[in-house]
């Protein structure tokens, strides 16, 4: 007896394992660059966060410099005025605000007379009129 031909289905056999060993390989290559992609972004982020990181210590130092900066200049405004008599300058500046209010409400007063006279003024008389 004959045997029966092989060949068919050793063709689709080696058909179909080579195309389930180029998809599997396709796979590995995409998961592979998918991994890279993972790692590189991974790396970005956290030079990102590192570059934050330095630049809040950068603000932090700035700010601490700035307070050492107001504390001495307080310091030199401290001993200046040391002799200066604040309260006759605190009384001085309030007095010095009632006259800045009083004059402007005096201005606003004197202004608004005279616009009322002016109003008036140009105003037609009212003639009464007789029947």
């Amino acid at each position: 007896m004959a045997q029966p031909s092989t060949s068919g289905i050793n063709q689709e056999t080696i058909a179909s394992n080579y195309s389930v060993d180029r998809v599997v390989s396709q796979v590995e290559q995409v998961s592979g660059l998918i991994n890279d992609l993972v790692i590189s972004a991974k790396q970005r982020v956290d030079g990102v966060a590192a570059r934050g990181q330095e630049s809040l210590a950068g603000f932090a130092k700035q700010f601490a410099i700035g307070k050492e900066e107001v504390d001495h200049m307080l310091s030199i405004v401290e001993v200046k005025t040391k002799d200066f008599p604040l309260v006759a300058f605190y009384v001085l500046l309030i007095m010095m605000l009632i006259i800045v209010l009083t004059s402007l409400l005096y201005l606003l007063t004197t202004g608004s007379a005279r616009v009322a006279n002016r109003y008036y003024r140009m105003k037609p008389p009212q003639r009464p009129e007789t029947v």
